[in-house]
């Protein structure tokens, strides 16, 4: 819908590592929740996860994360 605020509540994290791609981390998350059958909300958190997951990390380097994360 047009017009319509969505708000969704920051993930919470630890130590901030490294901030740099956390953007890109969340624009790919959200991009790939999209497609899945969730709603713009649960699309917008899982990216918020995402990129949280992200900034916690050095470099790009994510191996290890998983669905738990999304």
């Amino acid at each position: 819908e047009q017009g319509v605020q969505h708000c969704i509540v920051a993930t919470t994290v630890g130590r901030i590592v490294d901030t740099v791609g956390a953007g890109d981390c969340f624009i790919a998350a959200w991009i790939s929740a999209l497609l899945k059958p969730e709603s713009f909300v649960q699309s917008l958190n899982s990216a918020s996860r995402l990129a949280a997951y992200k900034i916690q990390q050095q470099g790009m380097n994510i191996h290890g994360h998983n669905d738990k994360h999304l």
